[in-house]
């Protein structure tokens, strides 16, 4: 699985800095181990997605990595996270910004509850200066178009998350958008970035989509490559209903 998302990255890094980005990512996919966050241990190191339940999956290694590359976390990032799932991209994210703060949202409970299992299973197995060294990313269970909209939810969510904060460097999407979302998605992004901070998030068929905030306004592009995503859950859904 590491060679493959090895191979994978090494497309994007151009440069001594990038490359050195993207071994930081695969060293960190070494130490955050897959098979603490997946169903099926058997299918924890083939690099592709797996279902997680409720409708949702663990999304496949070099898509993770990518996504990680393009939101430029370093050692003191505060980072948002849209979409728990199985706290594997949490956990990545928070090895990765050790000396800063993940908050991972989920609307699904069940799916909030099943990462915070699977980080402290994770976390059980470390050694004193590891757990030292790795901090379980901070779960809640909140939509993320209500975190971006709703001064209310953003102080339930955590301070960093309140407009008082500096606001979020790096935000990542797990899930895939619709067209008619991406108003909403330029909204938490204006509203929850901070100066210089970088969105990263899919549609559910199509490239990634990058935003940075700038004291100019919202600077918009996107990847060359395409991804299938599971689509990201708005305001109206109902779990009663799935």
């Amino acid at each position: 699985m590491l060679r493959s998302v090895a191979s994978y990255l090494s497309l994007f890094a151009k440069d001594e800095q990038e490359k050195n980005k993207a071994e930081s990512i695969i060293r960190t996919m070494r130490f955050v181990d897959r098979k603490y966050f997946i169903r099926d241990e058997r299918d924890a190191y083939y690099d592709s997605a797996q279902p997680i339940g409720a409708g949702q999956t663990i999304s496949q290694p070099s898509t993770v990595a990518r996504m990680l590359f393009l939101a430029g976390l370093n050692k003191k990032s505060r980072v948002l996270e849209a979409g728990s799932g199985s706290g594997w991209n949490a956990c990545l994210a928070s090895a990765l910004a050790n000396k800063g703060k993940v908050l991972s949202i989920d609307r699904i409970q069940e799916l909030v509850r099943q990462a915070e299992e699977n980080a402290q299973r994770f976390i059980s197995t470390l050694g004193k200066d590891e757990k030292r060294f790795f901090k379980i990313p901070d779960f809640r269970a909140i939509n993320l178009f209500e975190l971006s909209g709703s001064e209310q939810a953003r102080k339930q969510a955590g301070r960093q998350a309140t407009k008082s904060s500096k606001g979020f460097d790096s935000i990542i999407i797990t899930a895939g958008i619709r067209p008619e979302q991406e108003t909403l998605i330029e909204q938490a992004a204006q509203n929850l970035l901070s100066e210089k901070g970088i969105l990263v998030c899919p549609y559910t068929s199509g490239p990634l989509m990058l935003i940075e905030k700038t004291k100019q306004g919202l600077k918009k592009k996107y990847t060359r490559e395409h991804y299938l995503f599971v689509p990201l859950l708005d305001m109206d859904y109902n779990p009663a209903e799935n």
